[in-house]
């Protein structure tokens, strides 16, 4: 599991509260490259795409057919700047395309360890 399995869909669920379908992104890369880091998750954001569009997603799960999707990616690390602005430029593509793109960061010393990023 992680950015640089493109072999499979890290995380499959739904929301209980919206009732989206939820694809999770569980990014445990630290930073230290950031243009890998870059590389790594454009590379699993398109498998992603890729298993939605394709129709595969609804070959397993024929019961999110007509639900909206929301591509959620967990980072363990803080993401840099860089980071942010790439995401922020990928999340118009996933919307343009009917999804949505979300991020969060592990925060250990936030009261609920996970801080929403967009």
């Amino acid at each position: 599991m992680g950015i640089r399995d493109l072999d499979r869909i890290d995380k499959i669920g739904t929301d209980k509260e919206t009732g989206h379908v939820v694809l999770t992104i569980v990014d445990k890369s630290d930073w230290t490259d950031e243009m890998q880091h870059l590389y790594d998750l454009q590379e699993k954001i398109n498998v992603y795409l890729s298993y939605i569009e394709s129709g595969e997603m609804y070959s397993d799960f024929p019961e999110y057919n007509g639900c909206e999707i929301d591509i959620l990616l967990c980072s363990q690390y803080e993401i840099p700047l860089k980071g942010l602005g790439f995401l922020h430029k990928v999340a118009e593509v996933v919307r343009n395309a009917g999804y949505h793109l979300k991020c969060m960061e592990w925060d250990p010393e936030g009261e609920e360890n996970w801080k929403v990023i967009f």
